[in-house]
């Protein structure tokens, strides 16, 4: 495809990838291939999502659209409807798409979750207190039932977060591929 970001291995050595992306890997990756373009390294199997989007930040014809299309995402996942739904409706609009509105709105976002989590905080605290005095009679299960719940909880958080960032990272790659498929078909 002309004109789509495309890269020689010594290119791609150039770019400076991690250590992981040794010649050894490349000519792996590469299989023979003179040069690969985005779209290939995009729809590569061998390659983790987190490591297609640093090919795809180094594509600036793409870019900007692949940012936006993103951003949308999140906008309309995490915003809307929240307390910032007024900003997120004029970013989505085009009306009010600065700086200055953004960084107003995710302040105002953190002052909501610093009051959502001081109210949830002192909410867990209480239920705690209620929950240890019913548990005091049991002193030795409430130890050891106490320590697997914190590390099961905090597993579980941990996988979740995992989990999300992972679902995020697959949409970012097919959103790029989705731009290039469509750059493909247009030209």
């Amino acid at each position: 495809m002309k004109g789509m970001k495309s890269w020689t291995i010594p290119e791609m050595e150039a770019e400076d990838p991690c250590e992981y992306y040794t010649r050894e890997r490349l000519e792996e990756i590469w299989a023979g291939r003179k040069r690969m373009t985005l779209l290939d390294i995009n729809r590569h199997p061998d390659i983790p999502d987190a490591h297609k989007i640093w090919a795809n930040c180094r594509d600036h014809e793409h870019r900007e659209k692949w940012a936006e299309v993103f951003q949308t995402r999140c906008i309309k996942k995490h915003a809307v409807g929240s307390v910032i739904d007024e900003w997120a409706q004029k970013w989505l609009s085009g009306e009010d798409r600065t700086v200055a509105s953004a960084r107003a709105a995710w302040g105002e976002a953190e002052r909501a979750e610093a009051e959502r989590a001081k109210a949830a905080a002192a909410k867990a605290r209480a239920a705690r207190a209620a929950w240890w005095a019913e548990l005091a009679a049991l002193s030795e299960w409430s130890s050891a039932w106490s320590e697997w719940s914190s590390a099961a909880s905090a597993a579980a958080r941990a996988e979740a977060t995992k989990a999300a960032r992972a679902t995020e990272r697959k949409h970012q790659v097919q959103d790029m591929i989705e731009i290039l498929t469509e750059r493909e078909n247009t030209t």
